[in-house]
């Protein structure tokens, strides 16, 4: 069941002296991604565990270093910022402030259809974003509804998770017989 999955998950990796657990948010071939409070100042994160495939994969892994030595720098109005990124327990571990705000898809779902205008504010906010990661050299690599939350009356467009790489290396993808990436929301770059 759900709650036993999670359990298992949180009783494993997910939990921290720093932070409590509220819920999981959703699982794919990457991992699991949790909402948590941090216990300091009470802001919203989000953790991401990585699968047990990928965390064995060393060039992944130095991919992620790589990538969290740049995301945390990232300070921009449309850019969740990375908190921090360890090597724990046998489990990989991104952790990223989570803005209030609603998933994209979900914010479309509930105010149909959009006014041109309006569609192309939140376009544009977006677009920033990328643009200020990629200036940094650093991709999304799984830009999806999901991974973009809308704010309040102000519909501020701020894009999360560009801590991690979402392409894994061809071997991994090779000895896992898995496509790298979907290929709908996967940055030109990756291509």
């Amino acid at each position: 069941s759900l709650t036993r999955l999670m359990d298992h998950a949180i009783s494993n990796v997910a939990c921290s002296p720093e932070w409590d657990v509220l819920q999981l948010l959703g699982s794919d071939r990457y991992g699991r991604s949790f909402l948590a409070r941090r216990k300091k100042d009470g802001v919203h994160l989000t953790i991401r565990v990585l699968s047990d495939s990928l965390s064995r994969s060393r060039p992944y892994i130095q991919r992620c270093i790589d990538a969290n030595r740049i995301a945390p720098a990232l300070k921009h109005p449309n850019v969740a910022p990375a908190v921090a990124f360890d090597e724990g327990e046998a489990r990989i571990r991104y952790v990223a402030e989570r803005p209030e705000g609603i998933p994209l898809s979900q914010y479309l779902a509930q105010n149909p259809p959009l006014a041109p205008e309006q569609a192309m504010e939140l376009m544009a906010q977006i677009l920033r974003g990328l643009e200020f990661a990629a200036s940094h050299k650093l991709l999304h690599g799984h830009l999806s509804p999901e991974m973009i939350l809308v704010q309040g009356i102000a519909q501020r467009a701020v894009v999360l998770d560009f801590g991690l790489p979402y392409d894994p290396p061809a071997e991994y993808a090779l000895s896992q017989q898995v496509d790298v990436g979907d290929v709908h929301y996967a940055s030109p770059e990756q291509l």
